[in-house]
Parts: structure tokens; C-alpha cells; sequence
């Protein structure tokens, strides 16, 4: 019904529940990480009604290679639901440090139990 915080948030659909074979995600701009090695923690807060079983629909977020697209690191698989708004906070592992990254949100589904998807508000990364 509402955004975490603010007026705007991500999601899947705003007023229809995911449609059957869903493989929709949001990445970010290019985020340079290059002058970090130490650390880095993503956080998000997110609201996600899909369903529980994460073989027929999960919920992904990854870290990608900006320059390639490749797979740096799987942060998060989930599926099932949340009863309201929860926020994540992930310390990304050495590899997504020191260069240029994506985050990617991607959510996947079947063409059962097609519910409201994934919303997604207050994306920040930190690095040090």
C-alpha cells in the first residue's frame, strides 16, 4: 500500500499481482568500488509476497562485474513472504571490492501462485 519511506519504491507491479514467467530486474547505474578494499554493506528494505518455494520463484540479488556482466557474488535467494517491510543489511564479500559493480534485483517466477511480487525502497551501499 505505501513505500518503506518517502512517496516511490521499486516493485514488480504496483497494482497487479507478477505475471506468469516473470524474469524482471532493476540494476543499478555503475558504482565504483575501485579505491575500497576494506569493506562494503548493501542494505535495502524490502516487502516480498511470491511463492515459498524458491525452485519455482526467488527473489535474487546479486553483485555483477559492471564492466562484463558477470556474476561477482549471489547476495541474497529468498522466496515465501515477509509480514511487512524488513530491511536487509549484507556485508559484500572481498570480490565486489576494488572494482566497478551493478546491483541487481531479479525476480523469477513459474506460472503458479502468482501473487504481489517484490517491493523495494531505501537501496544504499557503503564502503569504506
Amino acid at each position: 500500500g505505501a513505500a518503506f519511506s518517502g512517496e516511490n519504491v521499486y516493485a514488480t507491479g504496483l497494482a497487479e499481482n507478477i505475471a506468469a514467467f516473470t524474469d524482471a530486474h532493476l540494476r543499478s547505474p555503475a558504482i565504483d568500488l575501485t579505491p575500497y578494499t576494506r569493506q562494503a554493506t548493501l542494505s535495502y528494505a524490502e516487502w516480498v509476497r511470491i511463492d515459498p518455494e524458491v525452485g519455482f520463484h526467488q527473489a535474487t540479488v546479486n553483485i555483477l562485474d559492471a564492466d562484463t556482466l558477470e556474476l561477482v557474488e549471489e547476495v541474497s535467494v529468498r522466496a515465501g513472504e515477509t509480514a511487512d517491510w524488513e530491511t536487509q543489511s549484507v556485508r559484500l564479500k572481498s570480490d565486489s571490492l576494488g572494482r566497478r559493480i551493478l546491483i541487481e534485483f531479479r525476480l523469477s517466477t513459474d506460472d503458479f501462485n502468482l501473487l504481489e511480487g517484490w517491493f523495494l525502497d531505501d537501496v544504499q551501499l557503503i564502503a569504506e
